[in-house]
């Protein structure tokens, strides 16, 4: 019932806020069923994707207070092509199960960084803006364009 809803809910909530515990869970999981590291990794890495996707958007929303779905998908499509490009560039032949396997995980790289990016953003802006609430820290400007910061109304000039 209610109870189970609220738990799956929870747990998806879980899964998009930490992808890497995800992509750590999976591995384990596949290789366990698989018995091959390798194999484990990829299975890992595809079904990571698309939650490391979503885990850029709730951060960027945490941030920022709003979605950045359009954007994150014109990355993806940009991302890809540019991906497409180089492996046509490299190949002679087109293999497209091999692209589209190396376009989505390379997509996973690409977004596992800008995850990573953004949670480390996310926190050094968290503890900035505490700082900055709890010592009432001031940055303005002099005539003549210079800034000087203001710390419990006592003045520096860096």
């Amino acid at each position: 019932g209610r109870i189970d809803f609220e738990f799956s809910g929870d747990l998806i909530a879980i899964i998009i806020t930490l992808p890497v515990l995800a992509l750590f869970v999976l591995y384990w999981i596949f290789k366990g069923i698989f018995n091959n590291g390798k194999k484990a990794m990829h299975w890992s890495v595809d079904l990571t994707t698309i939650i490391t996707i979503f885990s850029v958007d709730a951060v960027m929303y945490a941030i920022w207070g709003q979605h950045y779905i359009i954007p994150i998908i014109l990355g993806f499509l940009f991302v890809s092509i540019a991906f497409s490009i180089l492996y046509l560039l490299v190949r002679e032949q087109l293999n497209v199960t091999k692209l589209i396997k190396g376009i989505w995980r390379f997509n996973f790289l690409v977004f596992m960084l800008a995850y990573i990016c953004l949670i480390l953003y996310g926190l050094v802006s968290g503890i900035a803006k505490q700082y900055d609430v709890r010592h009432n820290i001031h940055r303005s400007k002099y005539e003549d364009g210079n800034y000087f910061i203001c710390v419990s109304n006592t003045f520096y000039q860096p």
